[in-house]
């Protein structure tokens, strides 16, 4: 019972899916947004005030390019965040209940 009671972290157990593992994804995915975003606006600041038949605008054209496509899969990222909440949350309602045994079937514990 001791070393149940030592991977005990805030009512989950190490490993398992809790509410506040949500705060540190929801963080993470606005903080890439942001990069991204600001990246392009840079890039974008960075275009108007070269020569376009440089090597430097076409480098840069690149660039905005790469930011656009990355950001084109931001609808994706979320929606697999969404569906990692929502199978966390069915997992959690179950209690942790696996091959009808708690915890997942662990015979000695």
């Amino acid at each position: 019972m001791a070393s149940l009671i030592k991977k005990k972290k805030k009512g989950v157990m190490k490993g398992q899916f809790g509410f506040g593992n949500l705060t540190g994804a929801a963080i993470a995915i606005g903080v890439l947004v942001l990069v991204v975003s600001m990246m392009g606006l840079l890039l974008d600041g960075f275009q108007g005030t070269v020569d376009n038949t440089s090597k430097a605008y076409t480098i840069i054209g690149k660039g905005l390019d790469a930011m656009s496509e990355f950001g084109n899969w931001f609808n994706t990222l979320v929606l697999i965040a969404i569906m990692v909440i929502i199978i966390g949350l069915v997992l959690a309602y179950f209690g942790g209940y696996v091959g009808g045994r708690k915890g997942g079937g662990n015979v000695g514990v």
